[in-house]
């Protein structure tokens, strides 16, 4: 196991040559990670590292997301200012999702990006923690994962997946995935979203 990861560090250096951050950094929580899921995540990095559209980059993001924990629908939500943007509104099937404001609590989301905490629920109609928030009572929700989107000490918005009529969906793992991946992500859109804001300086020059 020792071999594989060292390889894996390796590999991410080689892909990453700005970056001297092991293996480690670049995925919390790698120990508790199965090989396979760190060889999946090294080639996402890639993929992450190489994208050079901001919004292709989203709805990569979006669908790997999806893809890696089975969900039925995912969001990615951005900050500007005070405000949470719908960047990407997706289900399994890559099919927008309309009006993601409307199907979707906005309490978690502004939670999780609060604290910087995940959270996970089996079902969140019956979880204390969520289920005084209004849009849970409402839209009936069950199984959602969130996690936040930081960098450099940051946060940015955050990814926020669901199953709304099934309980159960999600486990630990998916938690631990998704936490590295959003890491990841997190630093590959503010990367784009900084070329972006020098490109148009340059233009207004």
């Amino acid at each position: 196991r020792r071999v594989e990861l060292q390889d894996l560090e390796e590999r991410i250096r080689k892909a990453n040559p700005d970056e001297e951050a092991p293996l480690a950094v670049l995925f919390p929580g790698q120990d508790e990670m199965k090989p396979e899921d760190l060889h999946r995540l090294l080639e996402i990095n890639k993929r992450l590292n190489s994208e050079t559209e901001l919004v292709s980059l989203l709805r990569f993001i979006m669908d790997t997301a999806v893809a890696l924990t089975g969900a039925e629908r995912g969001f990615l939500i951005l900050l500007d200012g005070d405000q949470i943007g719908f960047q990407v509104a997706r289900n399994f099937r890559r099919k927008e999702v309309d009006d993601p404001e409307l199907k979707i609590s906005r309490s978690i989301v502004k939670q999780v990006m609060a604290s910087g905490e995940p959270i996970l629920t089996d079902n969140a109609t019956e979880d204390e923690r969520l289920s005084k928030f209004k849009s849970v009572d409402n839209l009936r929700l069950m199984s959602i994962l969130s996690v936040p989107f930081e960098s450099r000490g940051q946060t940015i918005g955050a990814l926020y997946l669901d199953n709304p009529a099934q309980k159960a969906v999600f486990t630990q793992d998916d938690v631990d995935t998704l936490a590295a991946l959003s890491d990841q992500a997190a630093i590959a859109i503010q990367n784009l979203q900084k070329q972006a804001k020098l490109a148009e300086k340059l233009e207004i020059q």
